[in-house]
C-alpha cells in the first residue's frame, strides 16, 4: 500500500515539475516537416466499448483486417486510442468507404486526424441505414432524405430511380453519435395521416445493449430500468461479400443436431481462437457456447480449434480460404 501512495506521489510531483515555468527548446522545422509528411495520412480509431475491446490487440488486427497489414501501422495514442498510418490518402479513402468496422464483437469510430482535434475524437459511427416500409407513394428522394435528416448528420443518400428498381428500401449513410442509442423504428405522418412505422437496419451492426441501445455497454452493465428489447430489423446488408471478415457464419444449433450431415464451413480469424479449447466429451443443448450470438456445440467449436492449429501457417492462405471443411459428425 505504502508502494502505491510512493508511485502516486512522484506521479503528482512530475506533472507539478512540467507545469512549471522553464526555459523552452526549439525543435528544428526540417524535422517537425519531416514528421507531419510521414503520419499525414492518419486515420484515429476509438473503441466504442473499451470494456470488451483491448487496443493491444486491436492495432495488431485492424491492419490485417483491412488487408494492409505490410502498408499499415498503428500505435495507441492518448485518451483510449489509436492511430494507423497509412501509405497514401486513397488506401485510408477505401477503408473508410468500406466500414463502419469493429473489434471483439463491437463497434469502432474512426476519424481522420487533423489538427486541434477534441480529446474525444473520433465520437461518431458512419453507418449505412436500409429505410423499409416507406408507403409506396411517398416513396421519393425527398422524403427518404428528409426521414433521413431526423436520425442525424447525413453523409450520403443512395437512393435514385435506378437504385429503387433493384431493393425494396432506401439506403442512407449518417454519421451516428456514439453517445446516442440506435432508433430502429420511428413513427412519421405523412400529409396528417395517420402515423406509419418506418423501420431502420443497420448494415454491420454488431453488439449493442438490448435495453438502453447503447453501442457502448453491454445489457448486463446497463443501469437503464428494464424495457422492451429492440433488435436490428432482419434483412441482407447491402455488400455482403465485403463484409467482415472475422464473422462466423450464423448457424442454428438444433438444425445441426437434428441433420448433421451436411457439411459446415467456418471461416475465423486466428484471434477468435485464442482461447483453451472446450473439453466437453458430451453437450446437451443447453450446453451450447455462444458465439458471434449465435449458438454452437463445443464439440465442433473444438474440431475447428484442432484443424485450424494444424493447418498452414500462411496468413495469406486463411484469409483466402479460410479453414478447411469441418462435418458436425466428427
Amino acid at each position: 500500500m505504502n508502494r502505491i501512495s510512493d508511485n502516486h506521489c512522484q506521479f503528482q510531483l512530475q506533472n507539478i515539475d512540467m507545469n512549471s515555468d522553464g526555459e523552452e527548446f526549439d525543435i528544428p522545422a526540417n524535422v517537425c516537416s519531416a514528421a507531419s509528411h510521414e503520419t499525414r495520412f492518419s486515420l484515429i480509431v476509438r473503441p466504442a466499448n473499451p470494456r470488451r475491446q483491448n487496443l493491444r490487440p486491436m492495432i495488431h488486427f485492424l491492419p490485417r483486417l483491412w488487408g494492409m497489414d505490410d502498408s499499415v501501422h498503428g500505435r495507441i495514442i492518448v485518451n483510449n486510442r489509436a492511430q494507423f498510418i497509412f501509405p497514401s490518402r486513397e488506401a485510408m479513402d477505401l477503408v473508410i468507404r468500406r466500414g463502419p468496422w469493429s473489434f471483439n464483437e463491437w463497434m469502432i469510430a474512426s476519424g481522420i486526424w487533423e489538427e486541434n482535434l477534441p480529446l474525444d475524437f473520433p465520437n461518431h459511427i458512419l453507418f449505412c441505414i436500409q429505410f423499409r416500409d416507406i408507403p409506396i407513394r411517398f416513396n421519393i428522394y425527398s422524403i427518404v432524405d428528409y426521414i433521413a435528416n431526423t436520425l442525424g448528420e447525413v453523409v450520403e443518400t443512395d437512393f435514385n430511380l435506378e437504385s429503387a428498381a433493384t431493393r425494396e428500401y432506401a439506403r442512407v449513410r449518417i454519421s451516428w453519435p456514439l453517445s446516442l442509442p440506435l432508433v430502429f423504428h420511428r413513427r412519421f405522418r405523412f400529409g396528417g395521416h395517420t402515423g406509419i412505422p418506418i423501420t431502420f437496419r443497420y448494415e454491420r451492426l454488431r453488439n449493442y445493449c438490448f435495453r438502453c441501445r447503447s453501442l457502448c455497454h453491454d445489457v448486463t452493465e446497463c443501469e437503464e430500468p428494464e424495457q422492451e428489447v429492440q433488435m436490428n430489423p432482419p434483412g441482407d446488408d447491402e455488400n455482403a461479400d465485403e463484409y467482415h471478415a472475422d464473422m462466423v457464419p450464423r448457424t442454428d444449433p438444433v438444425s445441426m443436431l437434428s441433420h448433421p450431415s451436411p457439411r459446415l464451413t467456418i471461416e475465423a480469424s486466428p484471434a477468435r481462437l485464442l482461447f483453451e479449447p472446450p473439453r466437453h466429451t458430451e453437450v446437451s443443448i443447453s450446453e451450447f457456447i455462444s458465439l458471434n450470438g449465435q449458438k454452437i456445440s463445443p464439440e465442433l467449436l473444438k474440431a475447428v480449434y484442432d484443424s485450424y492449429s494444424q493447418s498452414p501457417s500462411s496468413d495469406a492462405h486463411h484469409r483466402t480460404n479460410g479453414l478447411p471443411l469441418i462435418d458436425p459428425k466428427d
